[in-house]
């Protein structure tokens, strides 16, 4: 249990073993310093009690195995967050990222980056989005997403909003998909009373995921 802030400075290095459980009381929290780094493991678990409890980068954080974390990820002017291949940050509790002015937040091709519930990804004006085309991105849809039109997204990076769909669970009706090119990382839902229409799309489903229409849905191809 950590019950107080908890400072990585002076250019160390702090390692989380796999394994390693982290409870935040009332008033804990992380503090990655500028020059200084932590490496987190597999299996990684992050609770907390209070929303107060989160992980504040002026320094960098590299991921190298699963990190399921209740704290809020917060990317300071000169922060980074890098996702390694094959790497899984999983969101829960509402838990969501802030990438500041100058911050960068990296999920590299066949990482992972899972919402659970309803936390948000905002990246503000000048913020670093760097998501590899072959990242997996397993979210509700653009709900998941606040992104500034002044966010710098690299060229061979993509923007969420462009291969996500707007939503995975289609609850109304007369919807249309058009002219876009979607990876599905979930399954799609059409709901009763719900109707969809795709006109020229690219739907690219994964890992065995599927459309599901329910009696009374209506899908339209």
């Amino acid at each position: 249990n950590i019950s107080t802030d908890i400072t990585i400075t002076n250019n160390a290095t702090v390692t989380i073993s796999n394994g390693t459980k982290i409870h935040f009381d009332t008033n804990g929290k992380f503090i990655i310093d500028e020059g200084a780094s932590m490496v987190i493991g597999n299996n990684i678990i992050i609770s907390r009690i209070s929303e107060d409890s989160d992980i504040s980068i002026y320094g960098d954080i590299e991921l190298t195995g699963k990190l399921t974390s209740e704290a809020n990820i917060l990317i300071h002017n000169g922060g980074s967050f890098v996702t390694n291949s094959n790497a899984r940050l999983k969101l829960t509790a509402d838990a969501g990222i802030l990438v500041e002015q100058a911050g960068t937040f990296t999920l590299d091709n066949c990482a992972t980056y899972e919402q659970v519930s309803d936390g948000i990804l905002q990246v503000n004006a000048n913020g670093n989005l760097c998501i590899a085309p072959n990242a997996i991105l397993d979210v509700p849809g653009h709900s998941a997403f606040n992104i500034s039109s002044q966010a710098n997204i690299p060229g061979d990076c993509v923007n969420p909003f462009h291969v996500v769909p707007p939503s995975y669970k289609i609850t109304e009706s007369n919807q249309i998909w058009s002219e876009v090119d979607y990876r599905m990382d979930r399954n799609l839902e059409i709901r009763p009373g719900a109707n969809l229409l795709l006109e020229d799309v690219n739907l690219k489903f994964q890992n065995n995921r599927s459309i599901i229409v329910y009696s009374n849905g209506v899908l339209n191809v």
